[in-house]
């Protein structure tokens, strides 16, 4: 159960901190297809997942399967606090933002 809440809570924080990420660093116009890409990523990685479930609950038990989405999130739980510490500065070198720091339309 707590290996669970750690999962469920590092996955919030990581799509809770990039959509919001996503619509401050792309255009209007461009903004749906990076939400897209995003949303692909996660599909891709989910469809990964199934196909190696599996082998994992029977090569290595039950307790370590569970405990390595723990410990990826674990690894995961400083994005957002990266991403709203270095989004600012990164935003601003994006080839979209004029030069007073406003995001203009493609």
């Amino acid at each position: 159960m707590i290996g669970t809440a750690v999962y469920v809570w590092g996955n919030a924080m990581i799509i809770f901190s990039v959509i919001p990420y996503l619509f401050d660093a792309y255009p209007p116009a461009a903004t749906l297809s990076a939400l897209t890409a995003a949303a692909c990523g996660r599909i891709f990685f989910a469809g990964a997942l199934v196909l190696v479930i599996v082998q994992d609950f029977m090569g290595i038990g039950g307790a370590w399967a569970l405990s390595i989405f723990g410990f990826i999130s674990i690894a995961l739980w400083p994005a957002p606090f990266v991403l709203f510490r270095y989004g600012k500065g990164w935003r601003e070198k994006s080839k979209f933002v004029r030069r007073n720091g406003s995001i203009q339309a493609v």
